[in-house]
């Protein structure tokens, strides 16, 4: 794995954290309690032209609010909605370009916050 970069930046009160293609840096390992401190100000987390096939789970007293997916490899499983659910606070779900097919109805439905998710750019034949 690449090193990772990363940029922090304020976006309208939010942390916003970059990753650079091909890298998934720390942020998504667990760390142990002592490491982990206070929590943190909401955030996004751009994982764009990362090239998951997964969605990953939420980072440890993360409070991501907005998760950008956008162009990769993502069909939306099982274990696509599972990870989903560590999302506890999200309401902005970018999946744009990535491997969708179909959508069951009722997919979203554990994520009661979510109030803007986009698909765009998918293949979608099939919501069921």
């Amino acid at each position: 794995m690449r090193p990772c970069a990363q940029s922090l930046c304020s976006l309208c009160s939010l942390l916003c954290l970059l990753l650079t293609p091909g890298a998934l840096c720390d942020v998504l390992q667990p760390k142990a309690a002592e490491e982990v401190g206070p929590p943190r100000p909401p955030q996004i987390l751009d994982l764009t032209r990362t090239q998951l096939q997964a969605v990953p789970h939420s980072p440890p007293n993360g409070s991501v609010w907005t998760l950008i997916l956008n162009q990769n490899r993502i069909s939306l499983d099982e274990s696509d909605r599972e990870a989903l659910r560590s999302y506890r606070g999200l309401t902005h779900l970018y999946l744009e370009h990535n491997a969708v097919t179909e959508v069951t109805a009722g997919y979203f439905t554990q994520m009661p916050r979510l109030t803007l998710l986009s698909l765009c750019g998918n293949n979608i034949s099939r919501y069921h």
